[in-house]
């Protein structure tokens, strides 16, 4: 909503409005000043004008030739010396418009203004606090310009990291599904064509209904039973898979393939590297906005030996470090019999 406004202000028409008013401002203020005491308002703005000229001339110089050239180009000695050098110029340009002036309109015509209006000490001092003022004001946009550029090429690379670390899941998680389709219809099993089902529901999710910041945790666990049930089909009686759930799955949303990877190392590292006696037991639980998933499961002395390194973990482990900073914890727990994980998150 900041951006929009502040991108409305920044449109060449109001932005040339808002400089007009702000020293239509300025001047009125000045006229206001000189003129209040002896209620010599014209004459105060016909000495207000030419002095206010030169202001204007002076902060747009600053603001629009030497910040460009110098300070944008990071040649700051050159910006302090010709920053003296305006400075200068303009002091000298408003003490022969005083003394013109003061020569002019006011001993001439026999119109006394308050001491303040002909003192060159006091109207230097007041133009000045005006281009500095103009000058913070522009230093402050630039400041905001860049911090807005900062946080938007920020959020355009932790997007486009997303989108490269969930592109490598999914060739990741295809490779293995139709890897053991391929097994099964080798054996010429009657499964094939369920699994490939399976496999058609799982491609749905991934192209049409992951590709979004945040998914129902519902929609993953489907994902999940999804994906269980293409390995129960591979592994048959062999396979001893427990996965319960609590809480209210419903209210809780989270990025998409965030608990697949897991899932599926468990299967990879574990029943992959076993032939009988597979169990993978999955617990996830809902409390208080936070979510709690466990996965165990049994494996060989050198069955998980690479999980650490693997892609689908190096990867979700991005996307949480990306995602959820410190609203994450991640455990993980590599014996010789049993390998587990536990992850806890908080995805609010």
């Amino acid at each position: 909503m900041m951006e929009m406004s502040f991108g409305f202000f920044k449109e060449k028409n109001f932005r040339i409005l808002w400089h007009f008013l702000f020293w239509m401002a300025v001047m009125a203020f000045y006229t206001l000043f000189f003129g209040y005491q002896g209620e010599h308002y014209l004459q105060s703005l016909f000495f207000i004008v030419p002095l206010l000229v030169i202001t204007i001339a002076t902060t747009y110089f600053v603001n629009y030739f030497l910040f460009p050239r110098y300070l944008f180009r990071g040649k700051f000695k050159l910006l302090l010396l010709y920053s003296i050098y305006t400075f200068i110029v303009s002091i000298w340009l408003e003490s022969l418009t005083i003394i013109g002036l003061v020569l002019l309109f006011v001993y001439r015509k026999g119109i006394l203004l308050d001491q303040t209006a002909i003192s060159f000490v006091f109207m230097v001092v007041g133009m000045y606090f005006i281009i500095i003022i103009a000058v913070g004001i522009k230093l402050l946009k630039l400041w905001y310009e860049k911090q807005n550029s900062v946080q938007v090429l920020a959020r355009e690379k932790l997007e486009a990291e997303l989108k490269l670390l969930k592109s490598q899941i999914h060739p990741h998680f295809l490779f293995n599904t139709i890897n053991n389709i391929y097994a099964l219809a080798l054996k010429k099993s009657a499964s094939a064509p369920e699994m490939i089902l399976k496999l058609s529901s799982i491609l749905d999710y991934l192209l049409y209904e992951c590709d979004v910041p945040q998914v129902k945790l519902s929609k993953e666990i489907e994902l999940i039973r999804n994906y269980t049930s293409l390995e129960r089909i591979r592994y048959a009686e062999r396979l001893d898979l427990d996965f319960k759930i609590e809480g209210g799955v419903d209210e809780i949303y989270l990025a998409p393939l965030i608990l697949l990877p897991f899932v599926e190392n468990s299967f990879k590292h574990g029943a992959g590297k076993k032939r009988d006696g597979v169990w993978i037991k999955m617990r996830l639980k809902v409390a208080e906005g936070r979510l709690e998933f466990v996965i165990e499961n049994n494996k060989t002395k050198s069955g998980n030996e690479d999980a650490h390194g693997g892609i689908g973990l190096a990867n979700v482990r991005k996307r949480l470090d990306l995602l959820y900073n410190e609203k994450y914890k991640l455990e993980i727990l590599d014996e010789d019999e049993k390998y587990s994980i536990k992850l806890e998150l908080n995805p609010a």
